[in-house]
């Protein structure tokens, strides 16, 4: 987790992708974005940075996980 930390502290932008199950993200990748740090020093983690999201799953119905996504990167969930 510590690598997975500053990883994102160095990183300029991020692509979030992952499966979508039972209508929402796993929990891996749900625990995942929750190490990432909330703030350094005042500035949330993906401010001033590309945040791509995407999800892995097939149907016409399929877009709960982006949604999720979605809202976790908005700056008002970080």
């Amino acid at each position: 987790m510590a690598e997975l930390r500053a990883l994102s502290e160095w990183s300029e932008s991020q692509v979030w992708c992952g499966p979508e199950r039972h209508g929402t993200l796993t929990a891996v990748f749900k625990n995942q974005i929750d190490w990432l740090p909330l703030e350094i020093g005042g500035i949330r983690s993906t401010q001033g940075r590309t945040l791509a999201v995407m999800q892995v799953c097939g149907g016409s119905q399929s877009f709960n996980a982006v949604n999720a996504l979605r809202v976790l990167a908005a700056g008002c969930a970080w």
